[in-house]
């Protein structure tokens, strides 16, 4: 093989290889204000993030949320963004984290736990993840990119386990009182004393099971 034909299957080779080198140029960025969001109970609470694209290539994006925090989320809108490539000055920074769009997460309180209403931390994480285009379910094996950021759920507040054991302590006094109001109420039951025998026994009884003596 002579060494103009070695050439001309370099070229070949690369003509086919070098616009996959072009295309794999496609991600996602993500960038938020707070790595944690606290939730009162019964509450919702909400974090945005943006979610953009600094690269060339079209992407369909989405966030989603990972371990025990997913059952306390309550909506994640909008559930996908469409993010045109970046064709402007490829050194302003501050023009590709403008090629964004936002994503609002909320999360809603759920009291449900123990003790009930008391705080608990939950440390997980968001995953933004990418595919190529404009495609619906930005997910599984069309995803090309993804990067994931850390978020600490707070659930609950100390003041509202402080309010919920005061009412249920308040709770238990009304009933007992109520109880003890009640029976205070009730006719007292009769017994009868046997004098011999040294004990009570039922109204009812008119002789002593023990010495067979009438009793009053």
């Amino acid at each position: 093989m002579d060494e103009k034909t070695k050439l001309l299957i370099i070229l070949i080779v690369l003509s086919s290889v070098l616009p996959e080198i072009v295309k794999s140029d496609v991600g996602i960025g993500l960038s938020y204000n707070s790595q944690a969001i606290v939730v009162d109970d019964l509450k919702e609470n909400c974090i945005v993030y943006s979610l953009y694209n600094p690269f060339d290539t079209d992407v369909t994006a989405r966030l989603t949320v990972q371990d025990d925090i997913k059952r306390y989320v309550s909506r994640i809108e909008p559930s996908e963004v469409f993010l045109p490539g970046y064709h402007g000055d490829p050194n302003d920074k501050n023009a590709k984290l403008a090629n964004k769009a936002d994503v609002r997460l909320c999360f809603y309180g759920n009291p449900l736990r123990w003790p009930p209403f008391y705080p608990k931390d939950y440390g997980s994480g968001v995953v933004a993840s990418s595919a190529r285009g404009r495609v619906s379910g930005a997910t599984g094996a069309a995803t090309v990119s993804s990067v994931s950021a850390p978020l600490l759920l707070r659930l609950g507040s100390i003041q509202s386990f402080y309010r919920f054991s005061g009412i249920i302590i308040i709770t238990i006094m009304v009933v007992i009182f109520a109880i003890l109001k009640i029976k205070k109420k009730l006719p007292e039951r009769k017994k009868k004393y046997c004098e011999k025998c040294k004990k009570e026994f039922p109204a009812k009884m008119k002789y002593c099971p023990y010495c067979g003596e009438r009793i009053s």
